[in-house]
């Protein structure tokens, strides 16, 4: 009995391994590395560099010149400079003209290899496009937001960009509803192929309504907290645990 339960399991495995692999394969992968990705911050002009001194001084790092330019489809002015430190890099923003909506809910970009791969693989997998792919200096950004509400940029850069890997890769926490965590994990695993794609999500119980998910693609770790609200934020001096 115990060998045919071992059997049978080792079958059930090796079954949702090819069918693991079928799905990576078939989402042709757009990523580049954690390096490129950022978190967005937003804050007055006024504070830009004040910000920039305090978050450096505390985690490290350089900032990249700071310039003033237009990133959005409609007429409007920003300083935009990287903060870019070994556990992660912030895009800060100090606008001196009103941000359309969505702007400014995106929590992160994503640097791509190709955007109209990457909003096509998106539309596939569940995600909406809700700001479509616009001409910036440097390149295209389009604005996609995933099941739950969770929105994010994509970003491509016509030369290619050259920054040193992470000490550690920053931590993404999503925050869901119960009823929208299942899309949002089945949605973006099937845009992000995992790096190991053996490994699954793995959920752990906090007393009684709490979940949780750890998503190596980007790492990401998924909360579900019913009495919460849904939202998405950046730990960016959070190693993940391996």
């Amino acid at each position: 009995m115990v060998n045919r339960a071992i059997r049978v399991s080792l079958a059930v495995t090796l079954l949702a391994g090819a069918v693991m692999g079928t799905a990576v394969a078939a989402t042709p992968s757009v990523a580049v590395a954690p390096q490129y990705d950022t978190s967005h911050v937003y804050v007055a002009p006024a504070d830009v560099d004040r910000f920039a001194q305090s978050f450096l001084a505390t985690f490290g790092g350089k900032s990249t010149p700071q310039v003033v330019v237009n990133v959005l489809p409609v007429p409007s002015s920003t300083t935009s400079q990287l903060l870019q430190t070994p556990a992660g890099t912030v895009s800060l923003f100090g606008f001196t003209t009103p941000i359309p909506h969505p702007f400014g809910q995106e929590r992160n970009g994503y640097l791509v290899k190709d955007m109209d791969v990457a909003l096509k693989a998106a539309r596939e997998n569940g995600a909406a496009v809700i700001v479509s792919d616009f001409p910036d200096p440097i390149g295209r950004d389009a604005v996609v937001q995933w099941p739950g509400g969770v929105n994010m940029q994509l970003y491509w850069h016509t030369k290619t960009p050259d920054y040193a890997a992470f000490q550690t890769v920053p931590e993404n926490r999503v925050y869901l509803s119960a009823d929208r965590a299942d899309a949002f994990i089945k949605a973006f695993l099937g845009f992000s192929p995992r790096q190991n794609p053996g490994r699954q999500p793995t959920g752990t119980r906090r007393g009684r309504r709490a979940r949780q998910w750890h998503l190596p693609s980007r790492g990401h770790r998924v909360f579900v907290r019913p009495h919460g609200r849904a939202g998405h934020q950046r730990s960016t001096a959070l190693p993940l645990r391996p």
